[in-house]
This record gives structure tokens, C-alpha cells and sequence, in this order.
């Protein structure tokens, strides 16, 4: 059974959220919540697989309620703002729903934590919420492996394939996440990593040369190409 709590401050939004679990899926509701204080103290007692968050509680934000919490289980938003999915993704939300909710898309989420549920241990998603928000100096990304925090400085290039994006790091390390590269863009945008091509990222820090032939030549003996659109701004950056 997947232990679940619900938050949202909309009695009805929850007990709709509530039906479809109970309907669908493999669920054992054990608690639902209002608001930021009582979903903490339900949270931190009943140590639930899963909590289905809204964003917007009537005494402060799923991410307020994350900093309260001494265990963090798998988290879906669920929620009417489609303006925070940058910040989901930095503490590491298994999805971000947008409502009116969409019973496909639920589906599509609780399938994801069935996949990997034996992979991800919660500690590691209490790591995540501490790094976004306290520390700024890494990032959270998550895949079927696992939740990984990654400096920002050890990041050399990012390679997007699709809906795939290749994290490259130092000591030759490669993190793969189901996420498109310019999901990731604005994430990284304030620590030296820029879009230089569509298919890539590059951390300016890491630069060494730039060659006549608008590649750019990294400490790591990486060659990542440059696109003739962005030469102009990637050049600033280095100067």
C-alpha cells in the first residue's frame, strides 16, 4: 500500500483528489490536511509514501510546509499556478499537476512513484528540501536512480536529447534525467551555465578557448559547439 496524505485548503478540491485516489489506485489514505501546520504535524507522524500538495495554503506554501517537515515523502503538486514548476523541480517533486486535475496525468504520476519507489529513499528527499531552501550552492535532480544533489560549479555542460537532458560533470561523471534541457535553463542561468546551442548548456567557468570554429574548448577537454545565433552573448559572458 502507498501511504497518502492530501493537502489542499479547498474542502472540495481534497475530497475530489481523495475520490480518484481511492478509485484508481493502489491508495491507503491515511490523512488530509488544510493547511501548512496541520499537514506538518500530520506528515511528520504518519510518515506517509506520498503527499499530494497544493501550493497555495491558507497559512503559507507547500514549500513553507517542507522546511517543518523531519521526514519528506515523494511529493506531487497539485495546483492552479503554473508558475512554480521551476521550484518543484529544485526540491525534487516526483510531478507538478496543474487544476483542474486530469485524471491521465495523476495516472501517469502515481505510475512514476510505483517505478521507483524502492530507489528513493525519503531522507534523500529531505536532503533536497534543505538544499532549496537554505544552501543555493546545489541543485536537486532527480531520476530512477535516486535523488542526487549536484554543485553547480562540479556541472561542465548540460546535452538535451529530446525529453532527455545528459548533466555532465566533473571526475567524468554523467547524471541522466527525464526533463528537456530548457527546463533547466533559467535554474542555472545565475551560475555561470548559459545556453550556448539548442542542444546544450555550458558552464562558462569552465572555458579555456573559444576556436575560430565557434566550439568552445573546456577544462575537462570537452569540445561543445556554439550556435551562430548565440555567439554574440556567449562571448560576452566570457569577457
Amino acid at each position: 500500500m502507498i501511504k497518502t496524505i492530501v493537502v489542499d485548503d479547498e474542502n472540495l478540491v481534497r475530497q475530489g483528489i481523495i475520490y480518484l485516489l481511492k478509485k484508481y489506485y493502489y491508495i491507503e489514505l491515511v490523512a488530509e490536511a488544510a493547511s501548512v501546520k496541520e499537514a506538518a504535524a500530520l506528515i511528520n507522524k504518519h510518515k506517509p509514501d506520498l503527499v499530494l500538495l497544493d501550493i497555495q495554503l491558507k497559512d503559507g506554501t507547500g514549500f513553507d510546509l517542507l522546511k517543518k517537515l523531519n521526514h519528506i515523502p515523494q511529493i506531487i503538486f497539485v495546483t492552479a499556478f503554473n508558475t512554480y514548476a521551476i521550484q518543484a523541480i529544485k526540491v525534487g517533486a516526483l510531478d507538478y499537476i496543474l487544476k483542474p486535475l486530469d485524471e491521465r496525468e495523476l495516472a501517469i504520476a502515481i505510475k512514476k512513484l510505483q517505478e521507483s519507489k524502492e530507489n528513493q529513499a525519503p531522507e534523500q528527499f529531505l536532503e533536497a528540501a534543505k538544499y532549496y531552501t537554505g544552501k543555493k550552492e546545489k541543485m536537486v535532480l532527480r531520476n530512477a536512480e535516486g535523488i542526487h544533489m549536484v554543485r553547480f560549479e562540479d556541472i561542465m555542460y548540460c546535452v538535451g536529447d529530446g525529453g532527455y537532458t545528459y548533466f555532465k560533470l566533473k571526475e567524468d561523471k554523467t547524471i541522466v534525467v527525464s526533463k528537456s534541457i530548457g527546463e533547466y535553463e533559467n535554474i542555472l542561468k545565475d551560475h555561470f551555465i548559459m545556453r550556448c546551442h539548442q542542444s546544450y548548456l555550458v558552464n562558462t567557468n569552465e572555458v579555456i578557448k573559444m576556436t575560430k570554429q565557434n566550439n568552445l574548448l573546456l577544462h575537462n577537454g570537452a569540445s561543445i559547439p556554439v550556435s551562430v545565433r548565440r555567439k554574440e552573448a556567449v562571448l560576452a559572458a566570457l569577457l
